[in-house]
Parts: structure tokens; C-alpha cells; sequence
């Protein structure tokens, strides 16, 4: 929390002066890359924020922003002993909530198109993994239901890299599409497992 409250004090000077203000919300597929035993599969989270542009050139702008974002990953196990005809299934779901602040430099290619892109830090609010296991004889199904914090197995704070396509729709309706590939690992293994992020935001620009 102190360090959120550093950043935040560092940046109010900088948002004083600012030119551009956008507020943006979205939805997010999200997994992990590395070091994952299982095959693994996109979670739906949601993002919202808001950045402050500050123009370079005509056609660059610098934005600093802050965005919630949340992220995770799903993870599914079955099998299956066609003698007995048992079948044992597990879901995974990992639920992470973070609090991002992207640095991009947006390049304009016309009026209404623009490329971004540029470092973001991340600092983890909250964690929750939630584990469904089912076993089926014969087609009648029993299972059960847990859910339960990592206890500290995910980094506090991360960094990676964001690049994206947008546009303006009326001069300020904004739509983009953004990849956001962590560079600092989610969980420090042998082989380190990190966060990757497709996300599609829809905002305003003021």
C-alpha cells in the first residue's frame, strides 16, 4: 500500500499539467505462459481506468494511466478407468486482482487510427483459487467445492510489456484491442510462470 501511495504522490504533478484525459472499461482473456503442468485456458476478467495524455508531437502522445484489471487462469484434469467406468474431473480456477499503471506511447496513423505500446508495473490486490472436483460412476456424479487464498505463492508486484491498436469513433469514443505479456514471472519457479493478457477496452476521451 505504501508503494501504491508513492506513486500516486509522484504522479500528481505530472496530472496537473496533463492534456488529455480517457476513461476506458473492458473485458480481458487471460492465462498463464511457463511453467504450467496442465494445458490451461483463457479466464474472463474485466478491466476498468483511466489515462492522461500528454503530447510529444502531432502525432505522439505519452499516456500514464491506472487500471484495475482482474486476470488468472483456468486449469481442467480428466480421467477417465473404462474397467470400472469411473470418471475423476478437476477445475481449476485461478483468480487474481491487480492494479496496473501502463506508460505508452501512442503514434498516430491518421485522424482516427493509432499504435501503443510501452512498460506497465503491476501490484497484486488479492488472490483466490477456486478448485470443483467430480467424480461419475455409471453417469451419477458426486463432487465438492473449495475455495482458498495462495498463500503468498504470487509476486506482490510484476512488470510487463502492453502493445495495442485503437481507434476514435466521432473524436471521442474509443475502441482498442491490447496485448499485455508479463516480463516478471506471477509465480518464481524452475520455470517461472507469468501472466499474458488479451484485453478490449471501450472508452471515452474528454
Amino acid at each position: 500500500m505504501k508503494r501504491l501511495l508513492t506513486i500516486a504522490i509522484l504522479l500528481v504533478p505530472l496530472l496537473i499539467h496533463a492534456q488529455g484525459l480517457s476513461i476506458k472499461s473492458g473485458i480481458a482473456l487471460s492465462k498463464w505462459t511457463g511453467g504450467v503442468e496442465r494445458p490451461v485456458e483463457n479466464r474472463t476478467g474485466i478491466s476498468f481506468g483511466m489515462s492522461y495524455g500528454f503530447h510529444l508531437s502531432n502525432d505522439l502522445t505519452l499516456n500514464l494511466g491506472s487500471r484495475y484489471l482482474s486476470t488468472g487462469s483456468v486449469q481442467r484434469f480428466s480421467e477417465s478407468d473404462d474397467f470400472f467406468g469411473v470418471t475423476y474431473n478437476e477445475l481449476i480456477v485461478v483468480k487474481t486482482k491487480n492494479l496496473n499503471f501502463p506508460v505508452l506511447i501512442k503514434y498516430l496513423l491518421n485522424d482516427n487510427v493509432y499504435l501503443q505500446g510501452g512498460p506497465y508495473v503491476s501490484f497484486l490486490l488479492s488472490d483466490e483459487i477456486e478448485a470443483t472436483y467430480t467424480q461419475c460412476i455409471e453417469g451419477n456424479c458426486i463432487g465438492e467445492k473449495e475455495t482458498f487464498e495462495s498463500n503468498d505463492v504470487f509476486e506482490s508486484n510484476t512488470m510487463g510489456i502492453e502493445i495495442g491498436i485503437g481507434t476514435l469513433i466521432s473524436d471521442s469514443f474509443i475502441i482498442e484491442v491490447s496485448l499485455l505479456k508479463g516480463l516478471s514471472p506471477t509465480i518464481e519457479q524452475k520455470d517461472p510462470i507469468k501472466d499474458q493478457s488479451l484485453m478490449f477496452s471501450f472508452g471515452y476521451q474528454f
